[in-house]
């Protein structure tokens, strides 16, 4: 879930539901690992636009053509560890 509060000020309603349409199909562990990326990689206190955070999916994923090819054999790989 994300904050209701970024950078010190409050998140609207329409702007988390954009971030929720945009990413909610990116696994929780992976989307936790490009928005750890985008904090590291951020110069400016700001909330990253989903298509940022999108981007950093992408780059934990290697760059794949297919992204959501990409992170169904990224789950398939976590799930298989158990």
């Amino acid at each position: 879930m994300l904050a209701r509060t970024a950078a010190g000020k409050p998140l609207e309603a329409d702007r988390l539901q954009v971030y929720r349409q945009s990413l909610g199909e990116v696994p929780l562990g992976l989307l936790e690992l490009a928005v750890r990326r985008v904090i590291r990689e951020n110069v400016y206190h700001v909330v990253p636009l989903p298509g940022v955070v999108s981007a950093a999916v992408k780059r934990e994923l290697g760059d794949p053509w297919d992204v959501r090819l990409a992170m169904e054999d990224w789950v398939e790989r976590r799930v298989g560890r158990k």
